[in-house]
C-alpha cells in the first residue's frame, strides 16, 4: 500500500513539473485543463499497471519470497522468529490516515448536501438551470446550480456574472472540482493533489475568462473582477472571483501563445511515458527449480560474501556401529526415500538461495532436519544437485529405533542424501543422550 502511494506521489510530481515550469504560462487553457486531468488519472493508474518480461540469466542477486515460490521451491510456511511485543507504528499510521480520510469524506458529503438543500429550497429554474439568489457575497456554480448575489450590481454586470457561471456549467468544470475534492479526501497527505487541484481551478477561470472577454471589453471585465473579489471559497464550487486575481487579469491582456508550442506537450508526453516504464515493467528472472524446503526461515535476506568452502582433509567415511548410531538400519533407502523425506532448514542470521545451482546457504545457528537426523552448526550448505548437506561446527543428533538419541560433534560433516553416508572432517566426538521416555 505504502509503495503504491509513493509511486502515485512521484508520478504526480513528475507530471506537475512541466505544467508549473512551462505550460501554465501559455494561453492553451483547454489543453492545460486536459493535461492536468489526464495527469491525475494516469498517476492513479500507473502503480497498478504491470508488464512482466522474462529474462534468462545467471543468478546474481537475491530472490524475493515471491520469486522463490515461482521457481518451484516448496515452502509450506515461513517461520518468523519470536519477537518481543512492540507497538506497530505502521498500523497506527494507517489507522490515522483512514480516520482523517473518513472525517474529510463526511465533511465533503455534508457540504454537497447543504448546497443541494439550498438549491431545492430557495432556487428557481431559469433556462433549465437552478438559480439561487442569495446575500452571501459570492457568485458560484455547482453542476446545474448557480448561486448569485446581485446586490449593488448593474444589469450588465449581473448578465456578465450569469454568463460566466453558465460557461462553467456548460464546460463541466464541476466534474473536475468534484474529482479533485475526492482525491483530497483519499490522498489528503499528498501535497501534489492540492497543487494540481489549485492549478486546475485556476485553469477553469482562465478558460471562462477567455470566453467572456471574446465578446466583452477586457478592461470592463477586469474591473468587475476587482469589484467582486472575495475570500470565501468552497472546494466544489466554481466561483466568479476565485483564483489569483492578479494572474487572471494579467492573462486577460496576454498575447496568444504561438500554436507551434503545442509540440512541447508531445515532448512532455514522451518524456513522461519513458519515465513511467520504470514503474510498469517488471523483470522476471527465469531460473531452475529449488530444493524441496518445507520450512524456510527468512529472518534477513542479504547477499553474503563468497560462500566459504572447506579446506580440511577428508579423514574417512563415518561408518558407526549399529549399537552407536544404528545408521545401517535407520537410513536404508527402503525405509526413507527422496520422495518421503523433505529437508526442514532455517538460520538465525540469513538464508541465501542460489536458484541456478540449486544450493541453499544458511548463516548463523543453522538448523537442518532430515528425517530423524538434526544438524546444528554455524554455517550450512544444502546442494540438491550433489545431494549433499554440508555443516560446519556441527552437532548431529540422530534418534534410533529404540528412541535413543546419539550425538556427533565435529568441525564439519558432509552428509549424502542418496547414499545415506556421512563424511567427517577433523575431530569427531560421540556421545549418547538419555533415552527418551
Amino acid at each position: 500500500m505504502l509503495t503504491n502511494l509513493g509511486k502515485i506521489a512521484i508520478c504526480m510530481a513528475m507530471c506537475y513539473l512541466p505544467y508549473y515550469l512551462v505550460f501554465r504560462k501559455y494561453t492553451f487553457f483547454t489543453l492545460n485543463r486536459w493535461y492536468l486531468l489526464s495527469s491525475l488519472v494516469v498517476s492513479l493508474l500507473i502503480p497498478f499497471i504491470h508488464i512482466k518480461t522474462n529474462t534468462s540469466a545467471s543468478f546474481n542477486r537475491i530472490l524475493s519470497i515471491e520469486e522463490i515460490r515461482e521457481t518451484g521451491a516448496i515452502i509450506v510456511n515461513i517461520l518468523v522468529p519470536p519477537k518481543h511485543a512492540s507497538i506497530n507504528w505502521l498500523l497506527i499510521i494507517q489507522g490515522v490516515c483512514w480516520i482523517v480520510a473518513a472525517a474529510l469524506a463526511i465533511r465533503l458529503l455534508f457540504t454537497i448536501s447543504l448546497l443541494l438543500r439550498k438549491a431545492a429550497k430557495h432556487g428557481i429554474t431559469v433556462n433549465g438551470q437552478r438559480v439561487v439568489y442569495q446575500h452571501s457575497g459570492h457568485n458560484s456554480s455547482f453542476f446545474n446550480i448557480i448561486f448569485l448575489d446581485v446586490d449593488g450590481l448593474t444589469t450588465d454586470e449581473q448578465q456578465t456574472i450569469l454568463a460566466h457561471e453558465q460557461a462553467h456549467v456548460r464546460l463541466g468544470h464541476s466534474v473536475d472540482n468534484l474529482f479533485t475534492a475526492v482525491l483530497k479526501v483519499i490522498f489528503w497527505f499528498n501535497p501534489f493533489v492540492y497543487l494540481m487541484a489549485a492549478s486546475l481551478r485556476q485553469t477553469h477561470e482562465f478558460e471562462v475568462d477567455a470566453l467572456i472577454t471574446s465578446k466583452q471589453n477586457p478592461k470592463t471585465y477586469a474591473g468587475l473582477l476587482y469589484k467582486m473579489a472575495v475570500c470565501y471559497r468552497l472546494q466544489v464550487l466554481n466561483q466568479f472571483s476565485s483564483g489569483s486575481l492578479k494572474s487572471r487579469v494579467n492573462m486577460l491582456f496576454k498575447s496568444k501563445t504561438n500554436g507551434h508550442r503545442k509540440l512541447q506537450y508531445i515532448v512532455a508526453l514522451l518524456f513522461l511515458s519513458i519515465f513511467s516504464l520504470g514503474f510498469i515493467i517488471e523483470d522476471k528472472i527465469m531460473t531452475g527449480r529449488l530444493p524441496h524446503i518445507e520450512n524456510l526461515l527468512l529472518h534477513q535476506i542479504a547477499k553474503p560474501s563468497q560462500p566459504a568452502t572447506s579446506t580440511f582433509q577428508v579423514s574417512k567415511p563415518l561408518s558407526l556401529p549399529s549399537t552407536k548410531l544404528n545408521i545401517t538400519h535407520v537410513l536404508k533407502r527402503s525405509d526413507v526415500t527422496k520422495d518421503t523425506i523433505r529437508i526442514k532448514a532455517w538460520a538465525t542470521d540469513s538464508t541465501y538461495v542460489d536458484a541456478e545451482n540449486r544450493i541453499t546457504y544458511l548463516y548463523g545457528d543453522a538448523h537442518i532436519i532430515y528425517g530423524k537426523m538434526k544438524f546444528i552448526g554455524e554455517y550450512a550448505r544444502i546442494d540438491e544437485n550433489k545431494h549433499t548437506i554440508f555443516v560446519r561446527k556441527v552437532r548431529l543428533e540422530e534418534v534410533d529405533l529404540l528412541n535413543k538419541t546419539h550425538v556427533i560433534e565435529a568441525d564439519s560433516v558432509v552428509f549424502n542424501t542418496e547414499t545415506k553416508r556421512a563424511l567427517s572432517y577433523s575431530t569427531v566426538k560421540f556421545k549418547d543422550l538419555p533415552q527418551k521416555p
